[in-house]
């Protein structure tokens, strides 16, 4: 016999999963569906209210984790950079991956990722200069691709192939010395 949840659990779920979406910005239909089973499973298992708490950040963290791990490999998988693709297709999508991942930028595959755009000459050039944005911002000190990544910003900066990602690169360098002067 399946008991009923905890009083309080309904406004907790509510609760909970508007912090969660604001933090992560999960609005998606799937983050919708996890976050309702995961309602379920707490109502089903008459969880206390500190258990349930836990078991929604667990699950929505790896949700995160899964959707991280999905987005970087939808990155890979998009076919190399052309002029001639639309401006809407794969090109475009590109960018909005590399968005979608920059405050997780410290995670490891999406530090290799950005590693990888940067060192590419052929990558599209706008997920490229979304590449430097989020290295330059996101980017830690604790991060083990850290050293790689900025000298690989330094590296772009001062290279004469593009003026566009240059500038961009040089913006970021620039950035990161004021921070070590003050």
């Amino acid at each position: 016999m399946v008991g009923t949840a905890h009083p309080t659990i309904p406004s907790l779920w509510s609760s909970l999963k508007d912090e969660f979406a604001a933090e992560y910005d999960c609005r998606s239909k799937r983050f919708e569906l996890i976050w309702f089973v995961c309602h379920i499973d707490v109502c089903k298992s008459r969880l206390d209210r500190k258990s349930a708490i836990i078991f929604y950040r667990t699950s929505a963290v790896e949700y995160m984790l899964c959707l991280m791990n999905a987005l970087v490999a939808e990155y890979c998988s998009l076919p190399p950079s052309s002029d001639h693709l639309p401006d809407m297709g794969p090109n475009d999508r590109k960018c909005n991956i590399i968005f979608e991942l920059d405050e997780r930028a410290n995670d490891p595959d999406v530090s290799e990722l950005l590693l990888q755009i940067l060192r590419d000459p052929r990558e599209f050039d706008l997920a490229r200069v979304e590449a430097i944005k989020v290295a330059g911002i996101y980017v830690s000190n604790g991060n083990p691709l850290a050293e790689q990544l900025w000298a690989e910003l330094d590296r772009i900066a001062a290279s004469g192939d593009d003026e566009m990602l240059q500038g961009w690169a040089q913006r970021y360098v620039d950035l990161r010395r004021n921070k070590h002067k003050a």
